[in-house]
């Protein structure tokens, strides 16, 4: 699936509504995906992620968290 089928199907802005399950489900995905083929940091990510699901620092952090818990990433501080 490309990044243009993820925006243009589910979350265009006054498009569908989305469960909050799915978003969190989606907010991984992307954040996996804007890491996926090099290190990142923060700000970048959310610069990343941003025109495709909105996401704040706030949202992010406990992402990257909760996805180091599952062995998914490596967070560097």
């Amino acid at each position: 699936m490309t990044n243009n089928t993820v925006r243009d199907i589910v979350l265009r802005k006054g498009g569908y509504a989305v469960d909050a399950q799915i978003k969190r489900g989606l907010l991984d995905v992307c954040v996996l995906a804007s890491i996926r083929e090099s290190d990142s940091y923060g700000y970048k990510i959310i610069k990343d992620v941003r025109p495709y699901i909105e996401i704040s620092e706030s949202t992010l952090y406990p992402i990257l968290r909760r996805l180091e818990a599952a062995d998914l990433l490596t967070v560097h501080s």
